[in-house]
């Protein structure tokens, strides 16, 4: 460790002049909890509860779900608390997304504030009933969180949902991109709810139903439950039909 420590120093000093480093937990196997929250400005935060974003690639999330499973729930009260406390001490003004990882043994540890409305709000909305991108706007215009209605203990959730970000690539060829196609069906239970958003440029995006062309790019597949057997159920019968039908696609990685 030592000899590593002296090495990036070294390495810092050449490059910056500055050779001071600092070490970083390693955090290994860890989970990516984050916590979608809502400040006025005023010091007053409210949090949506928490999202599981673990399942990525290349550090870019491809599933997510809210609220975490399988969670302790000491584990996850104490990562509310610490988004919160944290949030409200600078004033936050805005949505915002707190991000933490969580190793093996349930301890937290945070990694940034995401001062934005990100592109999994929408898993928050579906379990909180909450409209976040019209929330921030409200907030914005300069109302409080209690003239919205936002409290604590009003904020609840309700079921079980989780996004996939579906690229037309084919995991079995190193994600060798394709050209898309045209997705002629897809089925799901009907004790399920799906949404699909195809991503047609810089927030843009087009609420739609099959048939539709699928584009070298992303479409995102949005599906809520009240039960978390249905929605695990339904999550796999969605991605069977989706890849059924269409070219190469990421579902199978998902």
């Amino acid at each position: 460790m030592n000899f590593l420590f002296n090495q990036a120093s070294n390495e810092a000093r050449s490059a910056f002049g500055d050779g001071r480093c600092f070490i970083e937990r390693f955090v290994h196997n860890p989970r990516h909890i984050e916590v979608q929250i809502l400040g006025d400005g005023s010091g007053n935060v409210v949090h949506l509860f928490d999202r599981d974003c673990s399942v990525q690639r290349r550090h870019q999330k491809v599933v997510e779900m809210a609220p975490a499973t399988g969670l302790p729930e000491s584990t996850r009260l104490a990562i509310l608390n610490d988004a919160v406390r944290l949030t409200s001490a600078v004033k936050y003004k805005n949505a915002g997304t707190v991000e933490f990882l969580v190793d093996e043994e349930g301890r937290h540890y945070f990694c940034e504030v995401n001062p934005r409305v990100q592109v999994e709000h929408t898993v928050t909305e579906e379990v909180t009933g909450i409209d976040i991108v019209q929330s921030q706007i409200m907030i914005a215009a300069g109302k409080s969180l209690e003239e919205l209605g936002l409290t604590q203990d009003t904020i609840k959730t309700s079921g079980f949902a989780m996004q996939c970000r579906v690229t037309t690539e084919d995991p079995s060829q190193d994600f060798r991109p394709d050209t898309g196609g045209r997705l002629l069906c897809f089925h799901a239970l009907l004790s399920t709810n799906f949404l699909w958003t195809e991503d047609v440029g810089t927030h843009s995006d087009l609420h739609t139903s099959p048939p539709f062309i699928v584009a070298p790019i992303t479409i995102q597949l949005l599906m809520y439950s009240e039960c978390q057997q249905v929605w695990v159920s339904g999550w796999m019968t969605g991605q069977v039909s989706l890849v059924r039908r269409s070219r190469h696609t990421t579902t199978h990685f998902c």
